[in-house]
């Protein structure tokens, strides 16, 4: 593939045991689950949520993934998402399996909050979980008195050195 040649919008298309509403639900919580991702457009008119990812600093990589639905049954409901880039077309065949890999990363937020009995219970899990690693990190990271004591000694003792170093270049 040449760059330059534009290619066509990466789509995919998966069907799913839950109804339109509770994947829709779904999506609007995905930021909970990945903070990388947030609503652009929610369209209940047309049936059609458009997610974008965030914290990308150059404009011309910014991508957007609509999905839309298709009610099979009662409780099956067949999603397509197409990925777009904000500004522009892919060219590149490295672009479409960069847009792949986002779209396995938000499916993967959608079964998290799938695979609980309600959404709120899975957000609440998720969040749960969050804090959990929050506060993990929190004691991994935060020193002990001991560590401070030492880190203040070696921190006088190195203060000390340096007025001693710089008596010795003026004298």
């Amino acid at each position: 593939m040449r760059r330059g040649q534009l290619i066509n919008n990466p789509k995919k298309e998966i069907s799913l045991d839950f109804t339109r509403e509770r994947i829709i639900d779904a999506l609007r919580s995905v930021s909970v689950v990945n903070e990388k991702y947030s609503v652009l457009k929610d369209d209940k008119v047309l049936n059609i949520i458009v997610l974008k990812k965030k914290g990308i600093v150059d404009i011309m990589n910014h991508f957007e993934f609509q999905f839309s639905f298709e009610e099979v049954s009662k409780n099956k409901t067949k999603m397509t998402i197409e990925c777009s880039r904000f500004i522009g077309a892919f060219d590149t065949a490295g672009e479409i399996t960069e847009a792949t890999l986002f779209m396995d990363t938000i499916l993967d937020a959608i079964s998290v909050l799938l695979s609980e009995e309600t959404i709120e219970e899975a957000l609440s899990k998720v969040l749960s979980d969050k804090k959990e690693k929050q506060d993990k990190w929190i004691a991994d990271t935060t020193p002990s008195a001991e560590a401070i004591k030492t880190g203040n000694i070696i921190i006088w003792v190195f203060a000390a050195a340096m007025v001693a170093l710089c008596i010795y270049i003026i004298n």
